[in-house]
């Protein structure tokens, strides 16, 4: 979605170490997860709700072996003064000025994630400050989930009120380049 994108893209242009964040973004590594490394995955969940309501499917917070798994949970509202989709592009274009991998990486992200008519969706705009403000760097085995299923069970999704799940008070891996690590730090 273009809520999921934005918060995706304002993670990496915000981030401590904007070149590891895109190098992991999207990685092959673990496909249920927006940023895979090795031995860190973090999933990335923005909402314009008045509540800190997201959707995961269930693998998303089950454990990984020998990883630390956190989700980046982002609140913001839908504005018209906002950062648009495109303008955080042009930001990642320009933090990796002279590296056109990268540069060519956010691009095919973009497309791959909104589809053919990704021209359309770059003037949505979203509230950057609030975002900041809200986000939250949350244990993925703290979130509340349902038990695992029979293994008959091929998917199970969810949407979980992550209002009262406590902050990750030591980030490491990859939620280590967000922010100031601090748990309560904006992207």
């Amino acid at each position: 979605s273009v809520l999921g994108l934005w918060g995706e893209l304002l993670a990496i242009a915000e981030s401590q170490d904007p070149p590891a964040l895109a190098d992991a973004w999207h990685a092959h590594i673990d496909a249920r997860f927006d940023f895979s490394a090795p031995g860190s995955r973090m999933e990335v969940k923005t909402t314009t709700r008045d509540a800190r309501i997201h959707h995961f499917s269930l693998p998303q917070l089950q454990p990984v072996a020998a990883s630390n798994v956190t989700v980046l949970s982002i609140m913001t509202t839908e504005t018209c003064a906002g950062t648009s989709v495109g303008e955080l592009v042009k930001r990642l274009e320009h933090l990796f000025a002279g590296d056109p991998t990268r540069q060519m990486k956010v691009h095919e992200q973009v497309a791959d994630i909104l589809g053919a008519d990704w021209p359309s969706h770059l003037d949505h705009r979203f509230d950057e400050q609030q975002a900041r403000e809200s986000t939250l760097l949350l244990p993925a085995g703290d979130i509340p989930r349902v038990a695992a299923p029979d293994p008959a069970v091929l998917e199970v999704k969810l949407t979980a009120d992550c209002t009262d799940v406590e902050p990750e008070p030591a980030p490491r891996g990859l939620s280590a380049l967000v922010g100031s690590g601090s748990g309560q730090s904006h992207p």
